[in-house]
């Protein structure tokens, strides 16, 4: 963090500079999600101008205590003054005067002379930077700022705060350069010396003034001497709205005499604009190399516009990196260094890597991802959080401007390039990484969609209603199935006749929609044999229907054992969701139990109950072909989403519905023995009740002829008590439940159906790619004669048989797609900048800036008329004219028309753009009121 070195009292500008310290941590403290450096603020005051400094003192030196001091908000002149009360440390320094301020000056001087030769890894070799701020000021300002520049530390001036800030901003304004010198002419210094009675009238009254008034003078002019160590800031200025800029180029004139060394402090303050203007110009010649150490630099500080600044200045980021650390070995620099920049969650970073880098729709949708994975972070806050997912939408959005392009352009080199495996990225291709990153928007996009059409149909271009009937139906393939044709890379000829036929068959099974209604038909059959099992043939011996339901099931547990071993070995995604893994896994699990406890005669009713069970589970699995249908599959989603918010609706309602349960028990049987009956009984009752079955018989006891005398019941338990607390908390559990609850529930479902109403379409996209890749990865056979695709899988690995295929892609149809995705998104770059230059917030800072430069030049040329109207005035002659004005006003000369404010006056001082009109601006000035005004109040002080 940065210090802050004061006067330490409380009062004028150090005050404030206190208050602002302590309004600064507080807001600190508010956004404690967001990493600070906290300030520390250090109080270098004379020990003897403390108020109540007595009770600092510490009689005991070999221990530290603490010591009570207060601070009187009340001061009173030519009095000491108290501590500030928001200071981190303090610095009392005794010089042994009595009431005096100034004796710490020159500690103060030497103290920031020492911090500023101190290095630090951050500092390149230039020492910490430290920079003096001089706002208004009183005699003793002059002074530190005369002590500081005679060490070598650079001085901001703030022109237009007061007193000593606007006398040395007038001196070192009104200074002219002799050889290297800033020296002020008898003239400034007449005006600097009315200037400065004006600010300290004491200076006047004393008998010792004019000796003092001297001594300041020479103080001011001795402090201008370098102009290299004073900058002058004048606030309201637009060009210097800035201070941190100021602050910056103060250092760059006083510390860096090399322009490697002004780079490097630029880059540590991250002033890309300074380095622009003042470093990176045409007559700098870099030789090679010398930048590569900025170049990493900037890398490690995420400072983005200097990598775009370096890299437009020939600077490559793998040579820096060779060059520098050898050991690092780069095999595509941009691709890794963008991986990087998400990683370290550097979101300016990774987009300026990515749009340099190639492949950018799969770059994108890996930076969506990977931002999207961080917030998984249990360590990562909800604020933190919320910025990672905002990023994530950020990359997803890019990957789909990207693609809009590339669609726009060529429909069928867009869906090429999105089915595309590419090998930079796992071998994955755009469809997988979307999936992976619920990308939703992005394979909802059209082209998108075209391309699982054509995985979904593999070719076919008949009607999709006629395949389920086909797929019972072989040999309707000729006659009712057309596929499109594809052309081959190898320029075989296509086969005919039979080998045609066979090939067509061959085609129409391996589609991933004959998959699905083959799957759909199986498993009904499937459904079928299970129910005919557990309710007509569940005998003490397994039967025939049932030895074929198990070999059923077994069949495909080892399919799944197969896709989840698949996704462990090769790194594939899995496409069946968590939840229906975990089901087909249970539901294995149970069948397996079932078979093994049916074996017992006592556990064979255990068994049934398992098989009657597990029998559920697979009903419910027929939901996942429901996904197919777009009305059937966000209805999925909806259930799905409302079972969730039943189950977070439950953590309220057991609150309510144990605590009733336990109060009216207790209301109405004086002691009950603890069985399991009476514990049901707890929560048996208010929960049948907040479905409308209030049970009264049994609050009242007559369902077991109970009455006002009796003890016990019929069945030989115990009345229950009359009481009319019960019935009135009943009365508000059934308000609470039926009617506040309730109603609660029923909101948020209807909440949750309308947002999954409004994007059903997008939904139903995003899920129908599941139901795709899961059934084009399937083998071409369902169970439960999948085993023959099993064993066929087992044996082309055994024997290392490999399927004749054929790249889809030659190497020339690769290099075509990777040309025309670089065109694309080149063009959505430079569409998105000429958007940005044309929205309505760059128009408007246009426009102001235009007006602003508008109402300078009619400043300019309404001063210049004037002086025009004066010169060539034929009332006025030069005999008219004092002469002492000319040799005062010729030492004035400039080579333009400037304004400056005079300090501690309204005068505006107009400096000749001509030697003609330097007449004019003579008599102007002897002519002004600033004379008058300065002498009126020069008597009133």
């Amino acid at each position: 963090g940065a210090w802050i070195l004061t006067g330490g009292t409380n009062i004028g500008v150090v005050k404030a500079v206190g208050r602002a310290i302590i309004e600064s941590q507080s807001l600190a403290w508010v956004g404690k999600g967001t990493k600070r450096e906290k300030l520390y603020c250090i109080g270098i005051a004379p020990w003897s101008y403390v108020d109540n400094c007595q009770s600092l003192i510490n009689k005991n030196d070999s221990i530290s205590v603490s010591k009570d001091y207060n601070v009187d908000p009340i001061i009173r002149h030519d009095c000491p003054v108290p501590l500030n009360p928001h200071h981190s440390y303090f610095l009392l320094v005794d010089d042994g005067t009595l009431r005096k301020y100034g004796g710490e000056i020159k500690l103060r001087a030497k103290l920031e002379k020492c911090i500023s030769e101190e290095n630090h890894e951050d500092s390149f070799g230039l020492g910490k930077p430290v920079i003096l701020l001089v706002l208004e000021g009183g005699l003793d300002c002059i002074k530190v700022v005369h002590e500081a520049v005679s060490k070598r530390i650079p001085a901001v001036v703030l022109e237009g705060t007061g007193r000593a800030a606007d006398l040395i901003a007038f001196a070192y304004k009104h200074g002219t350069n002799d050889k290297g010198v800033r020296r002020l002419d008898a003239t400034a210094l007449s005006l600097l010396t009315q200037k400065m009675l004006i600010a300290y009238p004491k200076l006047k009254d004393q008998d010792s003034g004019k000796r003092d008034l001297q001594y300041h003078l020479n103080l001011i002019m001795e402090s201008i001497r370098d102009e290299k160590l004073i900058t002058i800031f004048k606030l309201g200025e637009q060009k210097d709205q800035e201070l941190d800029l100021a602050i910056l180029s103060a250092l760059l004139k006083a510390q860096c005499t090399s322009k490697l060394d002004q780079l490097r402090l630029a880059l540590n303050w991250n002033r890309a604009d300074v380095a622009r203007e003042k470093i990176f110009t045409e007559e700098v010649q870099w030789p090679a190399g010398s930048l590569d150490e900025a170049m990493l630099t900037a890398l490690i500080k995420n400072r983005v516009e200097f990598v775009k600044m370096f890299m437009e200045n020939d600077v490559g980021i793998l040579g820096a990196f060779e060059r520098t650390s050898p050991a690092i070995v780069f095999d595509n620099p941009i691709h890794e260094l963008f991986l990087w920049s998400v990683l370290s969650n550097r979101p300016e970073m990774a987009y300026f890597m990515w749009e340099r880098g190639e492949e950018s729709i799969a770059a994108a949708l890996v930076g969506s991802k990977l931002f999207m994975a961080m917030t998984e972070d249990n360590k990562i806050d909800s604020e933190k959080s919320a910025v990672l997912v905002e990023n994530a939408k950020k990359f997803e959005e890019l990957a789909i401007s990207v693609l809009e392009e590339c669609y726009a352009q060529d429909e069928y080199l867009s869906q090429t390039l999105v089915k595309r495996e590419m090998i930079n990225w796992g071998g994955l291709n755009c469809l997988q990484m979307s999936g992976s990153s619920d990308g939703e928007k992005f394979i909802s996009h059209p082209c998108c969609q075209s391309a699982l059409d054509e995985i979904w149909t593999n070719g076919i271009r008949s009607s999709t209603s006629l395949i389920p009937i086909v797929a019972l139906l072989p040999f309707l393939i000729p006659w009712l199935i057309t596929f499109e044709n594809r052309d081959d890379d190898d320029g075989r000829e296509a086969p005919n006749g039979c080998t045609s036929v066979f090939s067509n068959i061959k085609r129409f099974y391996q589609a991933p929609i004959t998959k699905y209604w083959e799957t759909v038909f199986w498993y009904i059959a499937f459904l079928g044999l299970y129910s005919y099992v557990i309710l007509f043939s569940f005998e003490n011996f397994p039967s025939v229907a049932e030895w074929i339901l198990l070999a059923w099931i077994f069949t495909m547990a080892i399919e799944l054992l197969r896709q989840i071993s698949d996704g462990i070995r090769f790194h594939r995604q899995q496409y069946m969701s968590r939840w229906t893994v975990v089901s087909e896994v249970v539901s294995v699990i149970i069948a397996a139990t079932g078979f093994g406890l049916r074996w017992s005669p006592q556990t064979l009713e255990t068994a049934r109950i398992l098989y009657c069970l597990n029998a559920a589970i697979f009903y419910a699995r027929i939901f996942r072909f429901y996904s197919f249908s777009v009305r059937l599959g966000p209805k999925l989603v909806m259930i799905k989403r409302m079972i969730m918010e039943v189950v977070l609706f439950l953590y309220i309602l057991v609150i309510f519905l144990v605590g009733y349960g336990v109060v009216s028990q207790a209301l109405l049987y004086k002691k009950l023995p603890a069985t399991s009956e009476n514990i049901f009984q707890i929560i048996q009752r208010p929960y049948w009740q907040m479905y409308g079955e209030l049970m009264l018989e049994q609050i009242e006891g007559t369902d077991i002829g109970c009455n006002a005398t009796t003890v016990v019941g019929n069945d030989g338990k115990l009345c229950p008590k009359n009481s009319w607390l019960v019935l009135l908390l009943l009365a508000s559990y059934m308000l609470v439940t039926n009617i506040l609850l309730i109603n609660l529930l029923i909101a948020v479902f209807s909440n949750v159906f309308e947002d999954v109403q409004s994007r059903s379409r997008g939904i139903w996209k995003f899920h129908r790619y599941f139901l795709i890749m899961e059934f084009n990865d399937k083998p071409l056979l369902p169970p439960p004669i999948i085993f023959l695709s099993h064993i066929y899988m087992l044996l082309k690995k055994l024997c290392c048989w490999r399927d004749a295929q054929v790249s889809p892609l030659s190497e020339q149809h690769i290099e075509i797609i990777r040309l025309f995705e670089i065109e694309a998104a080149a063009s959505y770059r430079r569409k998105a900048q000429a958007i940005a230059e044309n929205s309505i917030e760059s128009q408007l800072r246009t426009i102001t800036n235009s007006l602003a430069s508008i109402q300078n030049f009619m400043k300019l040329q309404q001063q210049r008329n004037i002086l025009n109207t004066i010169f060539h005035s034929p009332e006025l002659t030069k005999t008219e004219r004092s002469p002492s004005i000319y040799e005062s006003m010729a030492k004035f000369k400039k080579p333009i028309l400037t304004r400056s404010n005079a300090v501690g006056s309204d005068y505006e001082e107009l400096i000749p753009s001509s030697p003609e009109e330097e007449e004019g601006v003579a008599f102007v000035q002897s002519e002004s009121p600033i004379s008058k005004n300065d002498q009126e109040n020069t008597e009133q002080m």
